[in-house]
């Protein structure tokens, strides 16, 4: 968090084994991709 901001994102603790890993692996990138998009 900067400046009352959120700047990136990051997996804590995620499902894992099969479909999980696929879904936890994808998705955290392309929230942090939003982020910057939207001026986090």
């Amino acid at each position: 968090m900067a400046g009352g901001k959120i700047t990136k994102a990051e997996a804590v603790q995620a499902p894992k084994g099969g479909r999980s890993d696929q879904i936890t692996s994808s998705s955290v990138p392309r929230l942090n991709q939003a982020l910057d998009q939207a001026g986090g």
